[in-house]
């Protein structure tokens, strides 16, 4: 794949629009994020709602806020594109939390989508081949993500990656047109909260869940509360770790994080930054 750098905004709107055309029937691996919400938006644009659908992969790893931010951004990104949420609760191995955890997701989420590419076909939707495609940028590429090697195994496309467009270039797009999702915080899978080999289970899953979403609600839309061993690590954003370390805000903190059975904590001085 010829991953090329974007000139201008039309430059890349019109590079976008091109790879597009060229796909025809997509079938989104769509997570809600700014990547993926952008992507459905302009497939609509340009390929029309009836060759398009929105389809997000779900289990109990992905946090709520996730899902509701994923059918606020369909409604306003994809309108009148369908767009469902397939369940999957068992994947073999991922409860012991492998260093592999992310392929073994991706392999169990691109088989979904291929099925329900697959029943397209059959039910003659479309009028054509439908191929999966999903929001992965230039930054996917730079950074080696583990979920492309996965991808290449299904012949998954990468629309916004072919079209030259880097995590940043999408952002100012989004922002360009006004899209109100152009600024949200990244959001990741809640295993990512544990340490690799340390057996994953519902219960801890939710509760990691509750204590951030309780976090967020104090005023901070970044948050990751990870369990490494040791004092449980509290990540917000950058800009606002001084505001945590309030005396009234760290209270606030330690009681949301003791009523999910989390005793010792530590601010990361750092703030949240990507892996």
């Amino acid at each position: 794949m010829c991953l090329q750098s974007v000139r201008s905004p039309m430059h890349a709107s019109h590079e976008l629009e091109r790879v597009l055309r060229g796909h025809r029937r997509l079938v989104l691996s769509y997570s809600g994020g700014v990547d993926s919400a952008f992507l459905l938006r302009e497939s609509v644009r340009v390929l029309g709602a009836r060759y398009v659908r929105a389809v997000m992969v779900v289990n109990e790893a992905v946090p709520g806020v996730q899902r509701r931010a994923a059918l606020a951004n369909a409604e306003v990104a994809g309108a009148g594109v369908e767009y469902v949420e397939v369940p999957f609760s068992r994947m073999g191995g991922f409860d012991r939390n492998p260093p592999d955890r992310c392929a073994l997701c991706k392999r169990t989420m691109y088989a979904a989508l291929a099925e329900r590419t697959a029943e397209l076909a059959v039910r003659g939707e479309g009028g054509g081949r439908w191929t999966v495609a999903d929001g992965a940028t230039t930054t996917d590429f730079e950074k080696g993500r583990i979920g492309l090697g996965v991808a290449a195994e299904f012949g998954v496309a990468h629309p916004l990656a072919e079209a030259g467009l880097s995590d940043l270039d999408v952002r100012r797009l989004a922002a360009d047109l006004g899209l109100p999702f152009a600024s949200m915080p990244s959001t990741t899978c809640l295993a990512t909260r544990f340490p690799e080999g340390e057996p994953l289970t519902i219960e801890r899953l939710k509760a990691v869940e509750r204590a951030e979403e309780a976090i967020m609600e104090m005023g901070f839309p970044l948050v990751r509360v990870r369990l490494w061993g040791g004092p449980a690590l509290v990540q917000v954003s950058p800009d606002l770790v001084g505001r945590l370390a309030g005396q009234e805000d760290m209270r606030r903190l330690a009681a949301i994080l003791s009523a999910e059975g989390i005793g010792e904590f530590e601010v990361d001085p750092a703030g949240y930054r990507e892996s």
